[in-house]
């Protein structure tokens, strides 16, 4: 169980330890029957300090913890978080009984083709099956590790080992219905199916299409980026010694990817883009060397940007619970200019945006809060100068950045330029309609970085503040 630590010392030179300080830092601890106290004593050449270990120990039937003043039973949630944060890498130890044999060559194959691909090493393509296997540490002293079934295992060897290891599919042509269209079972290593499983669900990848001006172009409802992220995040991350599959459910306009296993400690759905902590670290090591996960932590970076740069809604992670992951894909883009306006953003600017600058800018243009790490990228987006082409325009709009006036704290946003002559009724129409919403996004991003930068409001209290700004 998890151990409280409470430690206390004194210089040697000025003796030897303080038992006063000592026994009321383990006094309350010692009391309870909840809790069984040890005392550790250390020496160094400048400091001699005493720890107080408690460990929590079942007592009536139940797991206790301090509330306030007293002791109050652990729910299971908090029991079954606190065991995972002592659970050693499952995917790094041995499957007993499992031999090179219950391994496919085709997956060895592939995971070895990708690996010689990433790294560059051509080496890697002569070298034997097994020194591939020990040299990615999916063989450990001779014998083949969970990591090494789950990437690379057979049908029939994974069913006696961990028939848990699998990835379902299934379509379902409506949200509200209870019987699919489709299902496949992929109980093999990942290897061996991650292609085919894309294929599958690329055959109902509608397209949507949207214009720009004089053009009309088309957006897959899906990004494939995405999708194999959040497949390829589900893999890696899942709490195998829980029985229960991956399932990756498809619909018209969204993709629900649900894993068992809740969250690793300390992350939640709102700081999942900003830390990183693998539950299988021998899978996601594997997988790396293979270039299709990044160890930087950059997976869900790459989920979140796809989405907001194609005008969707980012992913959602509303049913996720301490049991399972569930990670939903928007395939509806919601808003065609606001895709037309970070088009054009990414083709004028010589640097691409940030993640956390999409975030701010999808923040504001939705009217919800900015994130509190995305913050600090508001003085940015402010001090930026953006000039976006108008369509039907012969010249462009510009967005100023705001002027620096105690009178008018308000930004100022031009546009230049007149429609062509002998437009249609419609096309002026169209144009304004156009002007209006693109300008839309740049007020309410500058007028929230504005009052965060000039007035000492954190972001998201600016953006309430300015929330009437049309």
């Amino acid at each position: 169980m998890r151990e409280l630590r409470q430690g206390c010392g004194v210089p040697v030179n000025r003796g030897v330890f303080m038992i006063d300080e000592l026994w009321r830092a383990m006094k309350s601890l010692a009391k309870s029957p909840a809790f069984a106290v040890t005392v550790v004593a250390t020496l160094n050449d400048a400091r001699a300090e005493a720890t107080v270990i408690s460990r929590q120990r079942e007592y009536k039937g139940a797991y206790w913890m301090r509330g306030g003043e007293s002791l109050v039973p652990m729910t299971q949630d908090q029991l079954k978080r606190i065991f995972d944060e002592a659970q050693p890498d499952f995917s790094a130890q041995v499957c007993s009984g499992a031999v090179l044999g219950d391994l496919e060559p085709a997956a060895i194959a592939e995971c070895r083709r990708r690996w010689a691909l990433k790294s560059k090493r051509d080496d890697l393509l002569a070298v034997s099956d097994e020194r591939v296997l020990q040299d990615a540490e999916l063989i450990v002293d001779g014998s083949l590790t969970y990591a090494a079934l789950i990437l690379c295992g057979s049908h029939r060897a994974l069913g006696r080992h961990l028939a848990q290891a699998e990835v379902v599919f299934e379509y379902r042509s409506h949200e509200a219905s209870i019987a699919y269209q489709q299902r496949t079972e992929h109980r093999q290593g990942y290897f061996l199916f991650h292609d085919d499983l894309w294929r599958t669900l690329n055959l109902r990848n509608d397209l949507h299409s949207y214009q720009d001006g004089l053009f009309r172009y088309e957006i897959a409802a899906f990004n494939e980026d995405a999708v194999r992220e959040a497949i390829l995040n589900a893999v890696s991350h899942r709490d195998y010694p829980m029985a229960g599959s991956v399932f990756v459910r498809q619909f018209p306009e969204k993709i629900e990817v649900v894993s068992p296993g809740g969250f690793p400690a300390f992350i939640t759905p709102d700081t999942i883009l900003f830390k990183q902590l693998p539950r299988n670290r021998r899978i996601a090591e594997a997988l790396a060397r293979c270039g299709l996960v990044e160890r930087s932590g950059q997976g869900a970076d790459r989920m979140f940007g796809a989405a907001i740069r194609e005008g969707k809604l980012p992913p959602s992670f509303d049913r996720t619970d301490a049991y399972q992951v569930a990670v939903t894909l928007s395939g509806k883009v919601q808003d065609e200019r606001f895709l037309v306006f970070l088009e054009k953003l990414a083709k004028e600017q010589e640097a691409p945006l940030h993640t956390d600058d999409l975030l701010v800018l999808d923040a504001v243009h939705r009217e919800i809060p900015i994130p509190e790490p995305c913050a600090d990228r508001v003085a940015n987006l402010v001090q930026r100068r953006w000039t976006i082409s108008v369509p039907l325009a012969s010249s462009p709009v510009s967005h100023l950045p705001p002027r620096r006036s105690s009178r008018r704290p308000a930004p100022r946003v031009q546009v230049r330029g007149r429609l062509r002559q002998g437009s249609t009724r419609g096309a002026r129409r169209a144009h304004r309609a156009d002007v209006q919403g693109r300008l839309r996004v740049v007020r309410r991003t500058r007028q929230a970085g504005f009052r965060a930068v000039h007035a000492g409001r954190s972001a998201a209290a600016a953006h309430t503040a300015t929330r009437g700004v049309r």
